[in-house]
């Protein structure tokens, strides 16, 4: 059986498969129960336009003729699916439904994993008004990198408890970093980019977490999982890598797909005195890399070539062109200071004064925060970054903030 050899709640009786399973059920309950009522009182929304140009091409709508599983973003796994679905019952909302189930089996996860801890009354209140203020803008305002991120979130949470807990049998602790490996693979179905965004701050977690002489064995097992979890994802991006690959005229399309992340999400080019004869070499002006940056979804294929897109990109570094020290601060103060994004911030390091030293000292978890904001940071200046990939990145933190805080010092 895997321990952690610290673990605070190793006095407890063993926990029966039979209640294990239990538990998943109320709270797959609850989960749909709360999640449904939130959606009555405020209806769901598309969060960008990639949402509502996927669903017309898995529905065989607006700009594709017939339904279609080429949808680019997701997995093609998904898009074979919905494809799939889409014919046998148009009227019916697959899409928007697919991505609310990942809400609900995330939010499951999440109910679960604090149901096993026994939180205090003080502690479910800081859950409930978590709930309230960050997860309800992702039920309500549905977009395919928040899901996923979240389910990932959640896929991460249920194997760290896994490997905390000394009262879960052998059977027990198989079926819970069962769930978590099937979590991570819908993840990495909806989109592998924001699965391999959590799997990045997990590997921080069980250094952080197990990186001790008496946790040696257990830090040994997590990782080992966390290297079964990256192999799923990686696998998953290969099936749809190749599958693309198979089909030319799709493949062509998925790269010009990717350029076109590179120019206008990842804004790298810059039309400047000195990178002035990068495009004069390509035959593009000023006029038409803002045409492209502007308009991705109407694009003359002959002037813009991925073969010129490409030459031009390998004449820029990875960080945004427009990158400077007071483009940072106000991207910061934008995104940090959210509505949304600002409660998950605050919630996390409020709760550093009451964390678990017998589980994540106060060092490490400062590690951990510093590791969150680093990759904040650092997609800050390589992307362009939108609420929908910073409100669950911090809802996360906030997440692993309540798992590892302490009741007696909090109620103190």
């Amino acid at each position: 059986m895997i321990t952690s050899g610290d673990n605070s709640n190793s006095g407890e009786s063993e926990l029966p498969v039979r209640k294990l399973i239990f538990i998943l059920g109320r709270s797959f309950v609850i989960a749909s129960a709360i999640i449904a009522l939130c959606l009555v009182v405020f209806p769901p929304y598309y969060g960008s336009i990639d949402e509502i140009h996927m669903t017309m091409i898995v529905a065989g709508v607006g700009i594709c003729p017939r339904p279609d599983c080429h949808i680019l973003f997701p997995n093609i796994l998904l898009g074979k699916l919905l494809s799939w679905l889409y014919p046998e019952q148009n009227a019916f909302p697959w899409y928007g439904t697919f991505l609310c189930l990942a809400n609900v089996s995330s939010f499951t996860l999440v109910l679960s994993v604090f149901s096993w801890e026994r939180p205090s009354l003080l502690r479910k209140i800081l859950l409930g008004l978590f709930t309230f203020v960050s997860l309800l803008a992702l039920w309500t305002c549905l977009t395919f990198t928040g899901a996923a991120i979240f389910l990932a979130a959640a896929s991460s949470l249920v194997a760290m408890s896994a490997f905390e807990r000394k009262n879960l049998t052998k059977s027990g602790k198989f079926i819970v970093l069962a769930v978590s490996l099937g979590a991570m693979l819908v993840a990495g179905i909806i989109r592998v980019d924001s699965a391999r965004l959590i799997l990045a701050l997990l590997a921080v977690v069980i250094c952080c977490r197990f990186a001790r002489a008496r946790t040696a064995k257990t830090l040994v097992a997590a990782l080992a999982f966390w290297a079964l979890l990256l192999f799923g994802v990686q696998l998953l991006d290969y099936v749809d890598r190749s599958y693309y690959r198979s089909e030319p005229e799709w493949s062509q399309v998925g790269r010009f797909n990717g350029v076109i992340n590179k120019v206008c999400d990842y804004r790298r080019l810059a039309y400047r005195p000195d990178t002035k004869k990068y495009f004069e070499s390509v035959g593009w002006n000023e006029n038409d890399l803002n045409l492209m940056t502007s308009y991705e979804y109407a694009i003359d294929p002959k002037l813009f070539s991925c073969e010129k897109a490409e030459q031009l990109l390998s004449c820029f570094t990875i960080l945004r062109s427009d990158l400077s020290l007071p483009m940072v601060f106000e991207k910061v103060l934008k995104y940090v200071g959210d509505r949304l994004v600002l409660p998950s911030l605050l919630l996390a390091i409020f709760l550093s004064f009451f964390v678990d030293h017998a589980r994540l000292g106060r060092s490490r978890y400062a590690a951990l925060l510093v590791a969150v904001i680093g990759v904040f940071l650092y997609l800050l200046c390589c992307m362009k970054l939108e609420i929908r990939i910073t409100l669950p990145l911090f809802a996360w933190l906030a997440l692993f903030s309540l798992y590892y805080c302490d009741d007696e010092k909090l109620l103190r």
